[in-house]
This record gives structure tokens, C-alpha cells and sequence, in this order.
């Protein structure tokens, strides 16, 4: 339930930019970029993380993403979106 974070923002962010974010079949007006940590953004996660599952998920023996943002997550949007830095 995080409401107006910066690293929720920052977060939906880069789910749009790898196309997950909003959700298919959802606008920005049902799901907006807001740093509000909420259903969208859990489902988004969850999709992100099956897009990802030998990396996130499968080393964690999930088998169905989690929508928690956890250090396997975190770390592959780290890959993803590093500036180089």
C-alpha cells in the first residue's frame, strides 16, 4: 500500500517502458503512474516476474509470480534499467 513513492513511481516507470504497465486491456486513467503501490502495480510485478521466471521466480521455487518486489525482482530491473552507474 504505498501511496505518491518515489521508487513505486520509478517502478511503474519501467514496467512501462517493458510494456507491462498499465496492465493490457486497463488505461492510465484505471491505473495511473502515480507512486501508489496497488493492484496494478502487483499484477504488473506479477507479470514482469513470469517474464523473468528462470531468474526470479524459478531459483525461489515459485511457480506463479508474486507481485512482491523482492531481491530477484529488484535486481533484474537493476540489470534492465542500470544506467551504468
Amino acid at each position: 500500500g504505498e501511496r505518491g513513492n518515489r521508487d513505486v513511481l520509478s517502478l511503474q516507470q519501467a514496467l512501462a517502458e517493458v510494456g507491462l504497465y498499465p496492465l493490457p486491456g486497463k488505461t492510465l486513467t484505471e491505473c495511473p503512474i502515480n507512486g501508489n503501490f496497488g493492484h496494478c502495480v502487483k499484477k504488473a510485478v506479477s507479470v514482469f516476474q513470469e517474464k523473468y521466471r528462470d531468474e526470479i521466480l524459478t531459483p525461489a521455487g515459485y511457480t506463479r509470480g508474486t507481485g512482491i518486489v523482492g531481491e530477484a525482482t529488484r535486481k533484474k530491473l537493476n540489470v534492465l534499467f542500470s544506467k551504468g552507474e
